[in-house]
């Protein structure tokens, strides 16, 4: 009976005893877990130590270790090439601790991971700039440290990718006849990179843009400092063998290879821009991209508008060797004016020829009316051969029949160039089907030493005759300088 009662009396301390061993749990250690984590990171099983590593992180937030653990995290993620985590545990860290000793380690794992995320030249270059950002910092901030002298070699790296950009678009913009966004773009280039790989076919496709914008002077200015810069440079040796723009840039070899990029292009005949697709490269290599460019809001959505029956265009070979001997045909034509003693045709003044393309390059452009009303705002410049018409903004009038321009409206800050002729005003008005082009608004012309001012001129193409308005309360001014 005594038994019984004894065994009975022991069953509540067994029960108790079982059960308080079955809910024991052990007490993990963060120390023992981050060790475990860098062995699992050892044997590149990266998922297990993502695991661990962030176990850390999130169960010890205020143990020291767990500081520790966020590093190795984004160290795992840019081994495993996961360089986008990396860079966001990274910046994190230093987010959360901007002083901590391990802050020169990270800000170069961060500047490494951001230009392991960088995109070719042809592409956006945000995490180029934020890798020169990152690594900028730390060598100002921690200059001493090995990891601030390990910078510079990836810092000057960069710095050519973002002036290897700025060529490839000033190139770009050229190879499209966006003559006005190129020299934007590589006068930038010049003034920002200094020295930098390619300034030779930057000052080769400058002196070309400009001297398709009919600004001689500049032309000039950009080829006599590539001569005296640049002696040995390649372009120079392949113009002097008669090479065109795009060969001799090409002969360089300093652009990185070049992609045909996606236009946008404006068919006359449609109501919207229609997007072509990206050609393959010369090479025929597969994967080839469009070209994405982040414009300025000076160079904003440049086009080229081709206003003339495409029948009329000229040939790639002719206009590139319009473009060598433009300076050629205009003395030319000036000769042969004065052998005759009449003017050029139709066209002597300031009119569009009839079977020609015309193009126009400004900053923004819109269609309205099913594309019969084309509106060029910004920089705009319109040409046509040796005709060039500079303005604030520009009003094309499209015929619905055949997609040439009836009448065009140049507003703000006009000028027109031909030949020796010079025009500044307000406001020119070209109607093609009247054959009259109407300057109103302080009109000056220069023709050679002569001058012609009043409020308004009007030329008859087709009669090839002026007549000058006086403004009010003055008399129309002609000076004819003696031969």
């Amino acid at each position: 009976m005594r038994k019984t009662i004894l065994l009975l009396a022991l069953v509540p301390l067994l029960i108790l005893s079982c059960s308080g061993k079955s809910t024991t749990k052990k007490v993990d250690n963060p120390g023992v877990i981050y060790v475990e984590g860098v062995e699992l990171m050892k044997k590149k099983k990266w998922d297990q130590a993502i695991a661990k590593f962030s176990q850390v992180r999130e169960n010890y937030p205020f143990d020291p270790m767990a500081d520790v653990a966020t590093v190795k995290l984004g160290d795992v993620y840019f081994e495993r090439k996961e360089y986008l985590m990396a860079s966001s545990v990274y910046t994190d860290f230093l987010n959360s601790h901007p002083d901590d000793e391990n802050a020169p380690y990270v800000l170069w794992r961060l500047g490494e991971s951001l230009e392991k995320l960088s995109l070719t030249i042809d592409r956006d270059q945000t995490y180029t700039l934020k890798a020169i950002e990152r690594l900028t910092y730390l060598q100002n901030r921690y200059p001493t440290t090995q990891y601030a002298l390990d910078a510079t070699a990836p810092l000057q790296r960069m710095s050519q990718k973002l002036a290897d950009r700025e060529l490839y678009v000033g190139d770009f913009y050229y190879k499209t006849g966006n003559y006005n966004a190129a020299t934007i773009r590589l006068e930038y280039f010049l003034n920002k990179y200094p020295g930098a790989k390619g300034t030779d076919n930057a000052l080769f496709i400058l002196s070309a843009a400009y001297r398709q914008l009919a600004d001689i002077q500049k032309s000039q200015y950009y080829m006599e400092k590539l001569a005296r810069d640049y002696p040995n440079s390649p372009v120079l040796k392949a113009k002097a063998k008669g090479g065109s723009v795009s060969k001799v840039v090409g002969a360089s070899q300093a652009l990185a290879p070049q992609q045909t990029p996606a236009r946008s292009v404006v068919s006359l005949g449609s109501s919207a821009p229609q997007k072509e697709a990206p050609l393959s490269s010369p090479s025929g290599e597969k994967g080839d991209k469009g070209l994405n460019i982040r414009l300025t809001e000076e160079e904003k959505k440049p086009r080229q508008i081709q206003l003339r029956p495409l029948v009329a265009q000229t040939s790639p070979a002719e206009a590139e060797k319009q473009l060598a001997g433009e300076t050629q045909q205009g003395a030319k034509s000036e000769k042969e004016k004065e052998q005759t003693g009449k003017p050029d045709g139709k066209t002597s003044a300031f009119g569009f020829t009839s079977k020609k393309p015309v193009d126009i390059v400004s900053d923004t452009m819109e269609g309205l009316e099913k594309g019969k009303i084309i509106i060029f705002k910004g920089n705009v410049v319109t040409k046509q051969d040796d005709l060039r018409i500079f303005s604030d903004g520009l009003t094309a009038h499209m015929n619905e029949e055949n997609n040439e321009v009836e009448r065009a409206e140049a507003e703000g800050n006009v000028k027109i160039v031909k030949a020796e002729r010079t025009a500044t005003c307000e406001r020119a008005i070209f109607e093609n089907a009247k054959g009259e082009i109407t300057l109103t608004g302080n009109v000056v012309v220069y023709s050679g030493s002569d001058r012609l001012a009043g409020d308004t001129i009007i030329y008859y193409i087709n009669e090839d005759r002026v007549t000058v308005a006086g403004e009010k309360d003055k008399r129309a001014r002609v000076t004819v300088q003696p031969k």
